[in-house]
């Protein structure tokens, strides 16, 4: 646990290695503290099960910004190429190459998870556009986001958000996230009568539900938000 006199507000962060930290401005009482780490538990938990993972697949966990970002979803691979300039942050996409300026990992990162978010804003959105009109529902708008927690999800006025991370993963798990959000435009649950509209659409959805849950380890350690 951390006082700072710059925080305004609780926060959690969590380093690749695992570690947790709570940083807490001034005045704030321990009973505040505690209740706010318990009803975070259980995205600490999901963070501390990923890291777990990667450390399991990956001998050497690496946080540092890619050579090479595949996007399995869409079978696009980019190469990145760096420059240090510490007087002008910025991306350049030519093709499948991309050429970043930046003066440290932070700013590569930073500037690598804002292009992400665009280009899934640019494939997801259509592509969950497409997808309701072939089974005929009907949504408000979709926003991207870098959920923690969660590939979607689905609101009573017919908002989606969509996971940018969703870019990592096989084409049919995309595919099964789309149906499950649009499915929740009718049934905002997990009703017998949800899962039934869902597998008339994708009849093998169980095997693909918990494909889904196991994807998190094919998200690239830097493009995940841990704090």
């Amino acid at each position: 646990m951390r006082v700072s006199a710059r925080a305004k507000r609780m926060r959690i962060k969590i380093s690749p290695v695992g570690s947790i930290e709570v940083v807490i401005p001034k005045r704030i009482s321990s009973l505040e503290v505690d209740h706010f780490v318990q009803s975070n538990i259980d995205w600490i938990n999901n963070t501390q099960q990923k890291l777990s993972a990667l450390r399991e697949t990956t001998p050497e966990l690496d946080y540092s910004p890619p050579d090479t970002i595949n996007f399995v979803a869409v079978d696009k691979i980019f190469t990145v190429h760096y420059k240090s300039n510490t007087d002008e942050k910025s991306i350049v996409e030519d093709g499948r190459r991309l050429a970043i300026n930046a003066s440290n990992d932070d700013e590569r990162r930073d500037i690598l998870k804002f292009w992400l978010r665009q280009k899934a804003k640019q494939i997801l959105t259509p592509w969950i556009s497409e997808v309701a009109q072939q089974h005929g529902f009907q949504f408000n708008r979709v926003t991207i986001k870098a959920q923690k927690t969660r590939w979607g999800s689905c609101s009573a006025i017919k908002n989606i958000n969509l996971n940018r991370n969703l870019l990592f993963v096989p084409p049919e798990l995309v595919h099964y996230l789309f149906v499950h959000e649009l499915s929740h435009l009718i049934h905002l649950n997990h009703s017998a009568e949800f899962w039934d509209l869902v597998s008339t659409f994708e009849p093998g959805y169980k095997q693909l539900d918990m494909a889904l849950n196991r994807a998190t380890r094919d998200v690239p350690l830097w493009a995940m938000d841990l704090n």
